[in-house]
C-alpha cells in the first residue's frame, strides 16, 4: 500500500505536482511510486486535452457503468480494473435512501 492511512483528500495531489516547497517534510516518491505518478499525470493530462483519459501507454480507463461497477483503482505499480468496490465497502453509508 503507499500510503498507510489509506486514502484521503487531496492525497493525490503529491503524485501530481511537485509539492516540495510548498509542503513541510514531504514525504518522497519510492521508484513505484514515481511510475504511478507518471501515469497519473498522462491521464489528466490527456483528460484536460480531450474529455477522455484514455490514451496509449496507459491502462484503459472504461467510462463507469452501475451494470458493471467496474473503476479503475489508481494502485502501484500499476492502474487496474476493479469490480468489488460496492463488496468491499458495503455500509449503511452507500445504502439507498439512507
Amino acid at each position: 500500500m503507499s500510503f498507510p492511512y489509506g486514502s484521503a483528500h487531496a492525497s493525490e495531489l503529491n503524485y501530481l505536482f511537485k509539492l516540495r516547497p510548498s509542503i513541510p517534510d514531504p514525504v518522497p516518491l519510492t521508484d513505484i511510486q514515481r511510475q504511478l505518478s507518471q501515469t497519473m499525470i498522462r491521464y489528466w493530462a490527456q483528460f484536460a486535452r480531450s474529455a477522455d483519459p484514455n490514451s496509449g501507454g496507459t491502462p484503459a480507463w472504461p467510462a463507469y457503468q452501475t451494470a458493471t461497477d467496474q473503476r479503475l483503482s489508481l494502485s502501484t505499480p500499476s492502474p487496474y480494473l476493479q469490480s468489488t468496490f460496492a463488496v468491499d465497502h458495503h455500509c449503511q453509508f452507500w445504502a439507498p435512501g439512507t
